[in-house]
């Protein structure tokens, strides 16, 4: 299987005032695409996977397989 990797990130969620990182990692093109305001990625974080574990937009799906058809 084809392998991809994946960064945790953090963004500056303007709701809470904060820097916050989100649950799931996601590849750095789609970490790019999520246009939040201030986006990190956590380079240190990286983690190879099976693309088969990505969702369709490129982020991790692990323990939250069953969003893969949200």
């Amino acid at each position: 299987m084809a392998k991809a990797t994946v960064y945790y990130f953090t963004f500056f969620d303007r709701d809470k005032g904060e820097t916050v990182r989100p649950r799931r990692p996601g590849t750095l093109d789609a970490i790019a695409k999520t246009r939040m305001v201030s986006v990190n990625p956590l380079i240190s974080t990286a983690r190879e996977v099976d693309e088969s574990e990505l969702d369709k937009n490129g982020f991790y799906l692990g323990q939250y397989r069953s969003l893969q058809d949200v």
